[in-house]
């Protein structure tokens, strides 16, 4: 692939798809928390808000000329004005005081007059509409007896004291031009209940809880630069997705991510050391390895060998942006698929400061290898080279860890025997140290075909790829395309209208 048509994406943007896709994700223990939220608040809204009685006594303002025929617009409108101003008197001190002397309401409630007053004024309230001749005075209370004889004391003493109010006339005014002001009451003895909200107050808290946590989840989403899936390299780099891995847990130990460790985009880890732990054993395709994991190496054979863009024997490395992301793995049983399709393959472990292919493969570690032979211990490049490992597959090992491998894969010997053993082979594959991490898998850039890129679902960094994306296309550098390891296949998903298992019945029988 050509290198100018390497993009990149640097920042995510928020659509309706990833909206939904956060959604959908975390829809069901956001939802979990949303309604113990709403039980809890149910709950103690039950037990701390207690059960209120409300009693209403409403007045009806009339302010009619004694001597009118009839009701002109401005009489209403005085009306209403008065009503208004009526609703100011109420919890005056002057009508409280009136009340409590006639009810004995410091009785009642066992206060002096001066805490009945507050008391009062905290559970006393007016309503007037306005333009309405009619208001409200209501009085809410946690005991009904209380609440009837509050209500009943003002009802009693409020119409005296708006009379006394009425009583004083401008001086000067005819009798004829008199205005009365008389009030009706329209009241009941009857108390209303008021229940806590219990109901209201639950499906507030689900549904605020639900927003916050959902709003939490898409921010970190948001934030989160760890690879998912194949969508996530889709979206941010326009490079060819060869293949991707269904998770091997051929031993029974997979990493599992916390659900703090997946909001904070945190990579699942095995080891101490803040990687995936390294487990080798049973790790090489054979007879008993999972069909899908068989299906998958075949489809990536088949991307890489069609994206040769050279003539002869081609060399692709194998690396990845950290190390843990299974490159080795993959690599020797990539070759291994080679081999079985009848290619000639050469597989080189360049990585000479953390070998794996004597875990991997079996192989000796105290074997002589590329080191020996980039060091001239070894003269003769036939001799580091293991035979027939399995057939059509031969193999290079490391050799002894060098205290300076970067040194030693630069030097042109590299070359001569890659320019060499090409014409032996028909693929030849190189793992590389991981690219990120030491400068050892850039050395052979000029004169290798490509770069497989391998990343691990719920590990690798979108980051540290998009560095290793940028150092290799800086180095002018084919880069074949992206291998997503460890993916977690998902139950029921199928392909062409058929599941894994239907292939792999089919194949069986």
């Amino acid at each position: 692939m050509q290198n100018e048509t390497v993009q990149q994406t640097t920042e995510k943007e928020l659509t309706f798809r990833t909206m939904f896709t956060v959604l959908k994700k975390h829809a069901l223990w956001i939802s979990i928390v949303a309604i113990i939220a709403a039980i809890v608040v149910g709950v103690l809204t039950a037990a701390l808000v207690p059960v209120k009685f409300v009693g209403t006594t409403t007045f009806w303002v009339n302010n009619v000329s004694e001597k009118g025929d009839y009701i002109q617009s401005t009489m209403v409108s005085a009306s209403a004005a008065l009503a208004e101003n009526y609703t100011q008197v109420v919890t005056q001190k002057v009508t409280l005081k009136k009340a409590i002397a006639n009810s004995s309401l410091d009785k009642l409630l066992v206060m002096d007059e001066y805490d009945t007053i507050v008391y009062l004024q905290q559970h006393i309230t007016t309503s007037h509409k306005e333009e309405s001749v009619m208001f409200d005075i209501v009085v809410t209370d946690t005991d009904p007896d209380r609440t009837l004889a509050i209500s009943q004391a003002i009802y009693d003493v409020f119409p005296g004291v708006v009379a006394e109010l009425n009583t004083k006339l401008a001086e000067g005014e005819k009798e004829e031009d008199h205005i009365t002001a008389t009030e009706w009451v329209e009241t009941s003895e009857e108390i209303v209940t008021k229940n806590p909200p219990v109901a209201t107050n639950a499906l507030i808290a689900a549904v605020a809880v639900f927003v916050l946590f959902y709003a939490i989840t898409l921010l970190f989403a948001m934030l989160d630069t760890i690879v998912y899936s194949e969508e996530n390299l889709k979206e941010n780099f326009e490079l060819p997705i060869i293949g991707s891995l269904p998770s091997w847990n051929a031993t029974g130990k997979k990493a599992r991510r916390s659900l703090f460790a997946k909001l904070t985009g945190k990579a699942k880890v095995l080891g101490r050391d803040g990687r995936v732990q390294r487990d080798y054993s049973d790790k090489l395709i054979d007879e008993n390895t999972p069909f899908a994991i068989q299906e998958a190496f075949k489809h990536i054979r088949t991307n890489i060998s069609y994206s040769k863009i050279t003539e002869g024997t081609p060399v692709y490395v194998v690396t990845s942006s950290v190390a843990g992301a299974g490159k080795s793995t993959i690599a020797c049983n990539l070759a291994l698929t080679f081999a079985v399709a009848g290619k000639r393959t050469l597989l080189i472990e360049t990585d000479m400061r953390c070998p794996a292919f004597s875990s991997i493969l079996g192989i000796d570690s105290e074997s002589q290898g590329l080191s020996e032979l980039l060091a001239d211990i070894v003269k003769n490049p036939e001799e580091v080279i293991i035979r027939d490992f399995k057939q059509n597959l031969d193999i290079v090992v490391s050799g002894h860890i060098p205290p300076n491998p970067s040194e030693l894969l630069s030097q042109e010997r590299l070359r001569e025997c890659l320019e060499k053993w090409r014409d032996e082979y028909d693929i030849i594959l190189m793992d590389a140290p991981p690219f990120g991490e030491v400068a050892d898998a850039g050395v052979f850039a000029s004169y290798v075909d490509g770069y497989v890129l391998v990343a691990r679902s719920e590990y690798s960094d979108m980051n540290n790829i998009r560095s290793t994306v940028t150092g290799l296309t800086a180095l002018n550098t084919p880069i074949v395309g992206f291998i997503l390891n460890d993916v977690q296949p998902k139950r029921g998903k199928k392909r062409y209208g058929y599941s894994y298992s239907s292939y792999e019945r089919t194949a069986q029988n």
